[in-house]
Protein backbone atom coordinates (compact mmCIF):
# COMPACT_ATOMS: atom_id res chain seq x y z
CA UNK A 1 0.00 0.00 0.00
CA UNK A 2 3.11 2.15 -0.47
CA UNK A 3 3.07 5.05 -3.15
CA UNK A 4 5.95 4.58 -3.88
CA UNK A 5 5.62 0.29 -4.59
CA UNK A 6 1.98 0.67 -5.77
CA UNK A 7 0.42 2.77 -8.34
CA UNK A 8 -3.26 2.13 -7.55
CA UNK A 9 -2.78 4.18 -4.11
CA UNK A 10 -2.36 8.05 -3.78
CA UNK A 11 -0.05 9.21 -1.56
CA UNK A 12 -1.08 10.55 1.18
CA UNK A 13 -1.34 14.75 0.51
CA UNK A 14 0.49 16.89 3.01
CA UNK A 15 -0.92 20.81 3.58
CA UNK A 16 1.47 22.28 6.00
CA UNK A 17 5.04 21.90 5.46
CA UNK A 18 6.26 21.07 9.38
CA UNK A 19 9.17 20.60 10.84
CA UNK A 20 10.61 18.02 13.38
CA UNK A 21 7.60 15.65 14.86
CA UNK A 22 5.10 14.24 11.75
CA UNK A 23 1.57 15.85 13.13
CA UNK A 24 -1.89 14.63 11.92
CA UNK A 25 -2.58 18.04 11.03
CA UNK A 26 -0.05 18.40 8.20
CA UNK A 27 -1.90 16.30 5.93
CA UNK A 28 -5.24 16.78 4.09
CA UNK A 29 -8.76 15.97 5.98
CA UNK A 30 -9.25 12.55 4.11
CA UNK A 31 -5.66 11.41 5.27
CA UNK A 32 -6.54 12.92 9.11
CA UNK A 33 -9.41 10.36 8.50
CA UNK A 34 -7.82 7.59 7.51
CA UNK A 35 -5.14 8.28 10.23
CA UNK A 36 -7.78 8.66 12.90
CA UNK A 37 -9.93 5.07 12.58
CA UNK A 38 -6.66 3.47 11.81
CA UNK A 39 -5.34 4.51 15.39
CA UNK A 40 -8.60 2.60 16.61
CA UNK A 41 -8.27 -0.11 14.73
CA UNK A 42 -4.54 -0.44 15.63
CA UNK A 43 -5.95 -0.24 19.31
CA UNK A 44 -8.25 -2.65 19.33
CA UNK A 45 -5.47 -5.23 17.97
CA UNK A 46 -3.85 -4.08 20.92
CA UNK A 47 -6.13 -4.97 23.53
CA UNK A 48 -7.24 -8.07 21.87
CA UNK A 49 -4.12 -9.69 20.94
CA UNK A 50 -1.00 -7.95 22.70
CA UNK A 51 -0.35 -4.56 24.44
CA UNK A 52 3.42 -4.95 23.91
CA UNK A 53 3.81 -6.11 20.00
CA UNK A 54 7.26 -6.78 18.74
CA UNK A 55 8.27 -4.72 16.10
CA UNK A 56 7.00 -7.03 13.68
CA UNK A 57 3.82 -7.24 14.75
CA UNK A 58 3.27 -3.88 15.51
CA UNK A 59 4.46 -2.59 11.93
CA UNK A 60 2.02 -5.75 10.12
CA UNK A 61 -1.20 -4.30 12.41
CA UNK A 62 -0.03 -0.65 11.62
CA UNK A 63 -0.40 -1.32 7.87
CA UNK A 64 -3.68 -3.52 8.48
CA UNK A 65 -5.57 -0.87 10.40
CA UNK A 66 -4.71 1.66 8.02
CA UNK A 67 -5.80 -0.90 5.23
CA UNK A 68 -9.22 -0.53 6.72
CA UNK A 69 -10.62 2.56 6.60
CA UNK A 70 -9.73 2.67 3.33
CA UNK A 71 -11.79 -0.03 2.30
CA UNK A 72 -14.17 1.11 4.12
CA UNK A 73 -14.36 4.72 2.77
CA UNK A 74 -13.62 3.29 -0.74
CA UNK A 75 -10.22 5.10 -1.10
CA UNK A 76 -6.96 3.95 -1.80
CA UNK A 77 -4.37 6.51 0.12
CA UNK A 78 -0.88 5.22 0.48
CA UNK A 79 0.53 5.20 4.06
CA UNK A 80 4.39 6.54 4.71
CA UNK A 81 6.73 5.85 7.65
CA UNK A 82 5.84 8.39 9.38
CA UNK A 83 1.86 8.15 9.22
CA UNK A 84 2.74 4.01 10.05
CA UNK A 85 4.90 6.20 13.09
CA UNK A 86 2.04 7.91 14.47
CA UNK A 87 -0.45 4.73 14.36
CA UNK A 88 2.33 2.54 16.27
CA UNK A 89 3.14 5.21 18.86
CA UNK A 90 -0.46 5.23 19.91
CA UNK A 91 0.49 1.69 21.90
CA UNK A 92 2.24 3.43 24.95
CA UNK A 93 -0.45 5.78 24.66
CA UNK A 94 -2.90 4.13 25.31
CA UNK A 95 -1.03 2.01 27.81
CA UNK A 96 -1.07 5.70 29.75
CA UNK A 97 -4.53 6.47 29.34
CA UNK A 98 -5.50 3.50 30.92
CA UNK A 99 -2.83 3.98 33.73
CA UNK A 100 -4.25 7.71 34.29
CA UNK A 101 -7.83 6.18 34.36
CA UNK A 102 -7.41 3.59 36.67
CA UNK A 103 -5.52 5.59 39.29
CA UNK A 104 -8.04 7.86 41.05
CA UNK A 105 -10.26 4.07 41.30
CA UNK A 106 -7.04 2.68 43.47
CA UNK A 107 -7.19 5.42 46.38
CA UNK A 108 -10.43 5.27 46.93
CA UNK A 109 -11.72 1.66 46.21
CA UNK A 110 -8.17 0.47 48.10
CA UNK A 111 -8.59 2.63 50.92
CA UNK A 112 -5.02 4.51 50.91
CA UNK A 113 -4.79 8.25 52.65
CA UNK A 114 -3.27 11.30 51.51
CA UNK A 115 -0.14 11.56 54.31
CA UNK A 116 -0.68 13.64 56.81
CA UNK A 117 1.92 11.99 59.63
CA UNK A 118 4.04 9.09 59.62
CA UNK A 119 1.08 6.46 61.01
CA UNK A 120 -0.68 7.27 58.08
CA UNK A 121 1.97 6.70 55.97
CA UNK A 122 2.62 3.36 57.63
CA UNK A 123 -0.66 2.02 56.91
CA UNK A 124 -0.06 2.93 53.49
CA UNK A 125 2.89 0.99 53.58
CA UNK A 126 1.55 -2.02 55.08
CA UNK A 127 -1.81 -1.81 52.17
CA UNK A 128 0.55 -2.32 49.66
CA UNK A 129 2.05 -5.22 51.20
CA UNK A 130 -0.69 -6.70 51.94
CA UNK A 131 -2.46 -6.24 48.58
CA UNK A 132 0.39 -7.81 46.67
CA UNK A 133 0.98 -10.61 48.46
CA UNK A 134 -0.72 -13.16 46.52
CA UNK A 135 -1.99 -11.20 44.63
CA UNK A 136 -4.88 -10.10 47.01
CA UNK A 137 -6.00 -7.07 44.98
CA UNK A 138 -7.79 -9.54 42.81
CA UNK A 139 -10.02 -10.83 45.07
CA UNK A 140 -13.61 -10.12 46.12
CA UNK A 141 -13.56 -11.37 49.39
CA UNK A 142 -10.42 -10.76 51.61
CA UNK A 143 -9.10 -13.56 53.97
CA UNK A 144 -11.14 -13.86 57.85
CA UNK A 145 -9.63 -16.03 60.55
CA UNK A 146 -9.81 -19.22 58.83
CA UNK A 147 -11.84 -18.71 55.81
CA UNK A 148 -9.87 -17.95 52.87
CA UNK A 149 -9.92 -15.15 50.04
CA UNK A 150 -12.39 -15.94 47.24
CA UNK A 151 -13.63 -14.28 44.33
CA UNK A 152 -10.59 -14.41 42.45
CA UNK A 153 -10.72 -11.10 39.51
CA UNK A 154 -13.80 -10.16 40.93
CA UNK A 155 -12.78 -7.18 43.41
CA UNK A 156 -14.81 -4.17 42.37
CA UNK A 157 -12.18 -2.32 40.66
CA UNK A 158 -12.06 -4.52 38.51
CA UNK A 159 -15.11 -3.84 36.19
CA UNK A 160 -15.24 -0.14 37.47
CA UNK A 161 -12.12 0.33 35.61
CA UNK A 162 -13.12 -2.01 32.55
CA UNK A 163 -15.85 0.39 32.39
CA UNK A 164 -14.37 3.57 32.63
CA UNK A 165 -11.26 2.70 30.56
CA UNK A 166 -13.69 1.13 27.30
CA UNK A 167 -17.42 1.42 28.03
CA UNK A 168 -17.79 5.04 29.18
CA UNK A 169 -19.71 6.13 26.68
CA UNK A 170 -20.38 5.69 23.00
CA UNK A 171 -17.20 6.76 21.95
CA UNK A 172 -15.23 4.56 23.80
CA UNK A 173 -13.40 1.29 22.15
CA UNK A 174 -15.78 -1.15 23.76
CA UNK A 175 -19.08 0.27 22.66
CA UNK A 176 -17.32 1.08 19.11
CA UNK A 177 -16.10 -2.46 18.98
CA UNK A 178 -18.41 -4.30 20.94
CA UNK A 179 -18.77 -7.82 19.00
CA UNK A 180 -14.94 -7.53 19.26
CA UNK A 181 -15.07 -7.29 22.83
CA UNK A 182 -17.14 -10.11 23.72
CA UNK A 183 -16.43 -12.07 25.79
CA UNK A 184 -13.99 -9.66 27.21
CA UNK A 185 -10.45 -10.02 25.82
CA UNK A 186 -8.19 -11.64 28.32
CA UNK A 187 -5.69 -9.74 27.41
CA UNK A 188 -7.23 -6.28 27.72
CA UNK A 189 -7.89 -7.58 31.25
CA UNK A 190 -4.74 -8.45 32.47
CA UNK A 191 -3.31 -5.15 30.69
CA UNK A 192 -6.03 -2.81 33.06
CA UNK A 193 -5.13 -5.46 36.25
CA UNK A 194 -1.31 -4.21 35.43
CA UNK A 195 -2.06 -0.81 35.32
CA UNK A 196 -3.71 -0.94 38.58
CA UNK A 197 -0.65 -3.09 40.41
CA UNK A 198 1.33 0.37 38.87
CA UNK A 199 -1.66 2.32 40.43
CA UNK A 200 -0.93 0.82 43.96
CA UNK A 201 3.06 0.68 43.44
CA UNK A 202 2.89 4.46 43.48
CA UNK A 203 1.79 3.88 47.05
CA UNK A 204 4.83 1.88 48.14
CA UNK A 205 6.51 4.49 50.10
CA UNK A 206 3.36 5.46 51.85
CA UNK A 207 3.03 8.38 49.77
CA UNK A 208 1.87 8.50 46.23
CA UNK A 209 5.24 9.06 44.18
CA UNK A 210 4.21 8.68 40.09
CA UNK A 211 5.80 6.14 38.25
CA UNK A 212 5.66 5.58 34.41
CA UNK A 213 4.11 2.57 32.95
CA UNK A 214 6.24 1.95 30.66
CA UNK A 215 6.77 -1.34 29.08
CA UNK A 216 10.38 -1.39 30.29
CA UNK A 217 8.84 -1.46 33.94
CA UNK A 218 5.64 -3.35 33.87
CA UNK A 219 5.66 -5.80 30.65
CA UNK A 220 6.95 -8.61 32.58
CA UNK A 221 4.29 -7.93 35.18
CA UNK A 222 1.45 -7.92 32.69
CA UNK A 223 2.97 -10.95 30.97
CA UNK A 224 3.32 -12.73 34.46
CA UNK A 225 -0.47 -11.85 35.02
CA UNK A 226 -1.43 -13.78 31.72
CA UNK A 227 0.24 -16.84 32.35
CA UNK A 228 -1.20 -16.47 36.21
CA UNK A 229 -4.81 -16.28 34.61
CA UNK A 230 -4.32 -18.78 31.81
CA UNK A 231 -3.17 -21.02 35.13
CA UNK A 232 -6.05 -20.20 36.52
CA UNK A 233 -8.55 -20.81 33.16
CA UNK A 234 -6.86 -24.44 33.02
CA UNK A 235 -7.57 -25.34 36.57
CA UNK A 236 -10.91 -24.44 36.36
CA UNK A 237 -11.22 -26.81 33.12
CA UNK A 238 -9.47 -29.84 35.31
CA UNK A 239 -11.61 -29.39 38.12
CA UNK A 240 -15.27 -29.54 36.83
CA UNK A 241 -16.01 -25.60 36.48
CA UNK A 242 -14.70 -25.30 32.40
CA UNK A 243 -17.05 -22.79 32.12
CA UNK A 244 -15.63 -20.47 34.64
CA UNK A 245 -13.46 -18.14 33.07
CA UNK A 246 -16.18 -17.49 29.59
CA UNK A 247 -18.69 -16.75 32.04
CA UNK A 248 -16.78 -14.40 33.75
CA UNK A 249 -15.55 -12.77 30.59
CA UNK A 250 -18.92 -12.84 29.44
CA UNK A 251 -20.08 -10.50 32.63
CA UNK A 252 -17.20 -7.80 32.25
CA UNK A 253 -18.48 -7.29 28.85
CA UNK A 254 -21.82 -7.50 29.51
CA UNK A 255 -22.01 -5.40 32.61
CA UNK A 256 -19.53 -2.94 30.49
CA UNK A 257 -21.58 -2.46 27.57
Amino acid sequence: MDADNNGKYERARKVVKSKGRPKASDYADDVQDILDSAITHYKVDLLRFDPYPDRTHELAWAKTSWGTPNKVCNLKIAHNGKLIKMITCRGSHLRGEIKTKVKPLVASMYGFEVPTNETICARNRKLVEELKEEYTFLYKTLAIGNQPKSGLYEHKIIQAAIDICLFKNHLDIGVQFNKLFHPFPCVALMLIITAIECAIDEWGTGTRIDIHFTSEAYQDVFEEHLRVFNEFADYCKENGCPDLVQKLLERMHDHGR
